[in-house]
């Protein structure tokens, strides 16, 4: 058995992000309709927006890894552990301008997780040990034998945001987190008679429109409460399997006949839950996603 305990990290600044210029400002009054929007910005020519490219954005990354290996006659194992915490306060991407960096301008600091969960992963291959002996016509015929496994899981997910679902500040981006007004609880309680597979997965009660209100309001400031604010999300799991064959042949050229099952279990692994405050289904999970069981067989020839 060989154990291996490992740490990686690592912090980046003056990353280029875009932070708008022309941003609606608030007035008595103001919605988010397109006409309120455009009036209120200082250049109203700029019917979009003007964005700037700054060098603002910061991410940090941060991973244990204890991984065992274990090598025997016929046998190659290993298991994983992982607990990984990615952060940033920009989106992975210019095109697209996140919360933080137009509801917030003045927290620039704040940073969004981008993962943070811990993982368990690992493989077995086996020889099996019956006709091992290829050297005999018993051997050849039935033994060369092996069955291979993987499989992961992923648990302890969170760091998801509740957003309000419409522009509440009305500066012209549809982003704005939700009001944390309690604590947060996880019935994960599953609904009947609505359909789709539906659970109840967090308590809606724990949110709010800004101010504490129950129903939409535009007022001209904003709340960051609502950032990773689901510190349970739903776990994930997948196992996978093979059998294999092998036929010796002249030469020391080996035939292989492989046998593969992906999702052996037909497992399906739920949804997150839906997050915006605006949606009927406000907290719930709705049905499951993931690929099904698949089979295929294989030949390879190897020389």
């Amino acid at each position: 058995m060989r154990l291996e305990l490992s740490y990686q990290g690592n912090r980046s600044t003056d990353q280029p992000m875009r932070t708008p210029t022309n941003l609606a400002e608030f007035a008595p009054g103001a919605d988010d309709s397109f006409a309120s929007v455009l009036q209120r910005r200082p250049n109203p020519l700029f019917w979009d927006d003007a964005l700037r490219v700054s060098n603002g954005g910061r991410a940090r990354y941060d991973q244990v890894l204890l991984v065992a290996r274990t090598r025997r006659a016929g046998i190659f194992g290993q298991l994983s552990w992982a607990y990984t915490h990615a952060r940033r306060n920009t989106s992975a991407s210019l095109n697209r301008t996140t919360d933080q960096s137009v509801d917030f301008p003045g927290a620039p600091d704040l940073l969004s997780d981008a993962q943070n969960n811990h993982t368990i992963a690992g493989f077995l291959v086996w020889e099996l040990p019956a006709f091992r002996d290829s050297s005999s016509v018993l051997g050849r015929t039935l033994g060369g034998w092996s069955v291979a496994a993987n499989g992961s899981w992923s648990f302890r997910n969170k760091g998801q945001s509740v957003f309000l679902g419409y522009d509440a500040n009305a500066n012209g981006y549809p982003d704005d987190l939700a009001e944390v007004v309690a604590p947060v609880r996880y019935p994960k309680t599953p609904l009947t008679g609505q359909g789709d597979l539906v659970y109840q997965w967090f308590d809606p009660s724990a949110f709010a429109y800004p101010g504490g209100a129950t129903s939409r309001v535009f007022s001209p400031t904003s709340t960051y409460a609502g950032r990773g604010a689901l510190t349970t999300l739903p776990s994930s799991w997948s196992f996978d399997a093979a059998l294999m064959k092998v036929f010796p042949l002249p030469r020391g050229a080996r035939l292989q006949l492989r046998f593969e099952c992906y999702n052996l279990f037909n497992h399906a692994n739920l949804n997150r839950p839906i997050v915006n405050l605006a949606d009927p289904d406000f907290g719930k999970i709705r049905g499951k996603s993931g690929d099904g069981r698949r089979v295929q067989r294989g030949i390879r020839l190897g020389f």
